[in-house]
């Protein structure tokens, strides 16, 4: 008989505590066979169950009053008796409330050393925070009158920038349009520069011609004064 046939002994004998019939069907369960003797049976793990058939820790969700009775695990029948005794002896407590409470009383101890802490320092910022407003205050009345110079200083500083960079912004714009005047002269003569070469150039091609029509000249007078000569020579010796 088994751990799982105990426990069902258990829930059956506190339903029906005068059932006779199934105490003689539990002996004749017990008794085995030789072979069945033989075989070591392994001890299979029951887990609690706080209902039948539960399929969660509690129908509530909440951690039960008692954990339940041990039922011990023999050889021979069961004994109401001894298993009363037995379970009264090994009656299991929950020490996860105890856990809880002693835990609950640290934490609210560190708690409460936390708050004083937390007061503390919130003392301590809100002193901190009333002395930059009193010193804040102090620079304040203590530079104004330094300030109020250096803006006014930096404001005359800044006016006479003004005028500064109109200046130059006036002669940028002056400087520009006497650059466009240059470029637009520099064009001008590169054109009359181009024409007056277009113009040598024709004249040196005239004057060419003219120096070879001169040069035909000559040969042609120098030719005519040969024959003139020659022919007077001739004339006077005949």
């Amino acid at each position: 008989m088994d751990l799982i046939d105990l426990y069902h002994v258990h829930d059956h004998h506190v339903a029906f505590p005068d059932d006779d019939f199934f105490d003689e069907k539990l002996m004749q369960n017990e008794v085995e066979s030789p072979k069945e003797s033989t075989k070591m049976k392994k001890p299979r793990f029951v887990p609690w169950e706080p209902y039948k058939a539960a399929p969660s820790a509690d129908r509530k969700g909440e951690a039960p009053q008692e954990l339940p009775k041990l039922i011990p695990y023999g050889g021979g029948l069961v004994d109401e008796n001894s298993n009363k005794h037995i379970s009264e002896a090994n009656l299991l407590v929950d020490a996860r409330r105890f856990r809880a409470k002693l835990n609950e009383d640290c934490e609210s101890e560190q708690v409460l050393e936390l708050k004083k802490q937390i007061d503390e320092v919130k003392s301590q910022l809100e002193l901190e925070r009333k002395l930059n407003a009193e010193l804040k205050r102090l620079m304040v009345a203590t530079i104004s009158d330094e300030l109020q110079g250096q803006v006014q200083a930096l404001t005359e500083d800044k006016i006479r920038l003004a005028h500064r960079v109109q200046e130059f912004s006036e002669k940028l714009c002056h400087e520009d349009e006497q650059l466009d005047q240059l470029k637009i002269d520099r064009d001008v003569w590169k054109c009359k520069f181009l024409a007056q070469s277009i113009r040598t150039d024709e004249l040196s091609y005239r004057a060419e011609v003219l120096i070879g029509m001169l040069r035909e000249a000559q040969r042609i007078v120098k030719n005519a004064w040969y024959v003139n000569f020659t022919y007077l020579y001739f004339s006077a010796h005949c």
